[in-house]
């Protein structure tokens, strides 16, 4: 009986580990985005598993979560690879965005056509892209815009664009509170931008731990919860 009642502790403990979440858990995840949006919920979650590590990687390069052993990646898009699977954390839109000292001194473009005469930031290193709008009966509309400032950083789009140097296109999730707070203003809002939905990227053929598929969840409902306090949605 002693030794039955040791077996049925022991198994009890390991019930119980089984279901702690901790252990090291690693994610990627986009610099602006990152910083912005994972780290204070990632402090969260780790509050509440203190047991629980975290090595977070910030970089706007795609990383091989295969070869990497990234437990998951936050990405914006379309899943390309089918060795991964894509769980969808919460919706997202772009938007054209640019300082009120921009829009005084330049003028507010009313139709995309006008973006080829103002002064624009590009993310990337080529002069010229091409922005992709629709009205709102679906008719899409392509123009090709000139970059008088490109970087390679989102972020660094986001504080140009603060500072009055041009238009650019952010997602929501990356300058919504300077729309709110007045610092940004949207332009060609009666005009959408494709979407680029949020997800949570994890390999096919591994099995996700308990930290990954706990942190999974609670990211997802934090961000749903963020996106309706600031109407993202």
């Amino acid at each position: 009986m002693r030794i039955l009642d040791e077996v049925e502790q022991a198994e009890a403990m390991l019930s119980h580990r089984r279901q702690e979440v901790s252990g090291l858990l690693r994610i990627t995840a986009p610099g602006e985005f990152g910083r912005q949006r994972i780290v204070p919920i990632a402090t969260e979650f780790q509050r509440l598993h203190p047991q629980l590590n975290i090595q977070l990687e910030l970089t706007d390069h795609l990383v091989d979560l295969l070869e990497s052993g990234f437990d998951m990646a936050i990405r914006f898009g379309k899943l390309q690879d089918s060795s991964l699977i894509a769980r969808e954390l919460a919706p997202n839109f772009r938007v054209a965005c640019a300082a009120p000292s921009y829009l005084k001194q330049h003028s507010i473009p009313k139709h995309p056509d006008e973006l080829s005469k103002h002064r624009c930031i590009l993310i990337g290193n080529q002069r010229q892209a091409d922005w992709c709008f629709e009205n709102n009966k679906g008719v899409p509309t392509t123009v090709r815009v000139t970059g008088t400032i490109m970087t390679n950083d989102g972020e660094a789009a986001h504080m140009l664009a603060l500072q009055g140097a041009g238009i650019c296109v952010k997602s929501i999730w990356d300058v919504s509170h300077n729309i709110q707070d007045g610092r940004l203003k949207r332009v060609l809002s009666q005009y959408a931008i494709p979407t680029a939905p949020l997800h949570a990227i994890f390999p096919y053929n591994r099995n996700l731990a308990l930290r990954v598929r706990a942190f999974i969840d609670y990211l997802q409902n934090r961000l749903q919860v963020i996106a309706v306090e600031q109407k993202i949605i």
